[in-house]
Formats: structure tokens, C-alpha cells, sequence
């Protein structure tokens, strides 16, 4: 008798497993690799990653944890990691050239958490104490707009003061001999900075100066390749985001031990509910307001707002849970 088999192998093991409760090996798990910040937002990857979320729904996940989510963005576009987590200003920034690539989820959204580190010892004391020196920040990514609008609210013109930029890891290191007076940092590097400045050290933050949405994107060839995977994927974040709401100081615990994060910091600016699985109408109006700040300042030059509504892939988390969705498409 001839057998009409109607779905894969791997399909059938999956659902089976599932239905029985078994995790599965590595030989029979998808592999993904995923570019992670040196932040708290990456809470939803590295508690799926240590609670097994990611092998219960099937999946090998490569956490790499990269030095700033504009460089993860590049490496996903060049083909070295499948998924980058990142704010939206680096996808923003290649909207304008490229369409080759798509967000797929939020997985954070919280207030800033960007800050000027500057030195005691060049007679900065306030904000306005930067105009003519020497400020850095990470080329092509959100601390440059954040910076401008933290300068803005001080009421110093951006023109006013020299600034450099820099990879992160050579911005810490021109910072620490003194090659700067400032640096516009986040998370873990913040961290560093102040740690290496000691008591020559004075930071400048404003949470609620605007808000961080941070997103995980990839290839549309990626998400095509394998769409059921990453369905897979959303719900070990859903199982990870339900652990940080009933076990809170353990999420923020786990993840500044993976990272290695100054916890004083980080207890400062965790809130449990920043992380959280959808697609939601504000990120397209985030990405706009970004995108026209970008046109605005010169970055863009005779560009116009690109349809951002083109770069989000909602197949996936329709699968996984539709009613996480509130863009209008």
C-alpha cells in the first residue's frame, strides 16, 4: 500500500515532541544565529536561551553578543548572523538604501537609557559645559540622536561642540586617556566608562527624553527560508517574557551576570514590563519621526520617508499570536 506522506519529517517530529513535552536535540533543532546588545533589552533572548524556551519550541539558538546594534544590523545585512537586535535608528538609516530586509518583532520598548559620560577634570559640571569640547558617539546609530536632543533641551547648538565618532570600543578608550572630554554611551559601555572614570566621572541622563524601541530584523530571504522557525521563536520570547513577570529580580539578575552588567545600573533602569513580543502602530510612527530627523539634519541627503509598512514581516507573529499586532496593514 502506497503512503501519501503530507508533511516533512522534521514537521512531524516537532508537532509529536510538542504534544508529548519533549525538548529536542540539537541534530533535530533549527540553528539561528542572533546578535544581542550589551543591554537589558536583550532580557527576552538570554532568559529563553537559559530556561530552554528555545529548545522546547525546536529551534538551536547562537546567542553573539555584539558591541552596539548598529554593527549587528551591518553583520545581518552582510550574511554573518541571521537576526540583529537592535534600536530602529540603524534600520532607519538603511531604509534609505536598502529593501532587502524586514523586522519581524519588538522585544523592548523602554524609556532612554543613553547618557553623556563625561570628565570631572575638563570642568564639565552641566550640559552647557560641553560647548567646544571634545564629545563622542557611536557612528550612525541612536546615541547620535539622542546626544542632539540632549543638547537641544540644554539649549546648545550640536554645531557647538567637536564632535567624534567612533566605534564604541575606541570612543572607551579615547574617553579613558582623556582624547575626549565626553562620550554618549548605553548600557554596558556606560557602564564601563563610569567604572573606569571613578570619581572623575559626571553623567548626564534624561530617561524619559524619548523613547527606545528595540527590534530584531533580518533578511527577508531569512524569514522565507524558514517562516514556521521563527513563529517558533516568538513564542519561546512569549514564555520568556511570562518567566519575567513572575520572577522579576531572577530575569534582571540572569541577565546582568550573562552580560556582565553593572548591577547598581541596571537595578536603576529595569522595569519588567520593557520587554514585551508584538508589532505595535507606534514603531512605524517611531521610524518615521527618525527617518525625517535623519532627512531634517543632513544625514539624507534628497531622500524622502520610505513606506516603512514594507519592512515589517507579520507572518510570523500572525502565526504565533495575531492580537500582538496592532499595525494597521
Amino acid at each position: 500500500m502506497k503512503v501519501n506522506i503530507k508533511y516533512p519529517l522534521k514537521q512531524l517530529i516537532l508537532a509529536l515532541s510538542m504534544f508529548l513535552g519533549l525538548t529536542f536535540s540539537a541534530e533535530a533543532a533549527d540553528r539561528v544565529t542572533i546578535g544581542i546588545s550589551p543591554s537589558l533589552t536583550a532580557t527576552l533572548n538570554v532568559i529563553a536561551k537559559q530556561q530552554g524556551y528555545f529548545s522546547q519550541m525546536g529551534v538551536d539558538v547562537d546567542l553573539r553578543t555584539i558591541e552596539s546594534g548598529s554593527k549587528a544590523v551591518v553583520m545581518m545585512l552582510n550574511d554573518e548572523i541571521d537576526i540583529s537586535e537592535s534600536s530602529i535608528y540603524a534600520l532607519v538609516v538603511n531604509s534609505f538604501k536598502r529593501k532587502d530586509f524586514k523586522i519581524y518583532s519588538q522585544v523592548s520598548i523602554s524609556g532612554n537609557d543613553n547618557m553623556i559620560v563625561a570628565r570631572k577634570d575638563r570642568g564639565i559640571k552641566k550640559i552647557t559645559d560641553l560647548k567646544g569640547k571634545k564629545v563622542g558617539v557611536l557612528k550612525g546609530a541612536f546615541p547620535q540622536y539622542v546626544l542632539d536632543l540632549m543638547l537641544l533641551n540644554a539649549g546648545l547648538d550640536s554645531k557647538k561642540i567637536q564632535l567624534v565618532m567612533e566605534e564604541n570600543d575606541r570612543l572607551y578608550k579615547m574617553l579613558s586617556s582623556g582624547e575626549l572630554d565626553a562620550v554618549c554611551f548605553y548600557g554596558g559601555w556606560a557602564d564601563k566608562a563610569t567604572n573606569i572614570l571613578k570619581n572623575n566621572a559626571v553623567l548626564f541622563h534624561d530617561e524619559k527624553l524619548v523613547r527606545v524601541t528595540v527590534v530584531h530584523a533580518g533578511k527577508t530571504k531569512t524569514f522565507e527560508r524558514n517562516p514556521a522557525m521563527f513563529s517558533r521563536i516568538l513564542k519561546a520570547y512569549m514564555m520568556a517574557e511570562e518567566y519575567v513577570k513572575k520572577n522579576p529580580d531572577a530575569a534582571m539578575k540572569a541577565v546582568v551576570e550573562y552580560l556582565k552588567l553593572d548591577m547598581k545600573n541596571a537595578k536603576e533602569v529595569w522595569k519588567p514590563k520593557m520587554v514585551h513580543v508584538a508589532l505595535e502602530q507606534s514603531l512605524i510612527k517611531d521610524m518615521e519621526n527618525l527617518a525625517q530627523w535623519q532627512i531634517d539634519t543632513g544625514l539624507q541627503s534628497g531622500g524622502k520617508i520610505p513606506n516603512f509598512l514594507d519592512y515589517i514581516y507579520f507572518k510570523s507573529l500572525t502565526a504565533a499570536e495575531p492580537k500582538r499586532i496592532t499595525i494597521t496593514h
